[in-house]
């Protein structure tokens, strides 16, 4: 009994460096605030710390986007079949990071081209080596959200 335990305790313990790596980072919380409704963005990592795929915490189906969906410019919240919030990146690379552009729904036309805002974001390793998000130089965790009828006011990264 004392040998099944004693390697049970070996063979958990053996995979803790590997289960630290291997996780889910919040990377942005969502206040929407026409609502109250707070929703994460989300960096999900493999055991070697790479960038796996990017997620938002919505109901439903969980709809996973990785880096290549990234690069080619992918919707990750849509309403309607329309794209209120995208994601693009010419640079973004799984273990580095890199510059992204947070895209969302200014104004929708119903016909005519849909108007877009653009913020310029990083995605990059911090000092010790964690994940973050990244507006200019400075670490963002929070962002506001005011939409309307027709699409999102303002989108406030603090």
């Amino acid at each position: 009994m004392i040998t099944i335990l004693k390697f049970i305790l070996i063979l958990s313990f053996s995979f803790l460096p590997f289960a630290s790596f291997c996780n889910d980072k919040v990377l942005l919380t969502i206040n929407r605030k026409d609502n109250g409704q707070i929703n994460h963005l989300y960096l999900k990592t493999n055991n070697q710390g790479q960038l796996t795929n990017i997620y938002l915490d919505l109901p439903g189906p969980l709809r996973l986007y990785n880096a290549d969906n990234i690069r080619n410019g992918t919707g990750i919240y849509f309403q309607k079949g329309v794209a209120i919030i995208s994601l693009k990146s010419s640079d973004l690379d799984v273990s580095l990071g890199g510059n992204i552009d947070l895209y969302y729904l200014r104004e929708y036309k119903i016909v005519g081209d849909n108007k877009y805002a653009q913020i310029p974001l990083k995605i990059l390793k911090d000092d010790l080596g964690s994940w973050a998000l990244y507006k200019g130089n400075k670490k963002v965790t929070k962002a506001s959200t005011y939409p309307y009828t027709w699409g999102i006011k303002k989108f406030i990264i603090e």
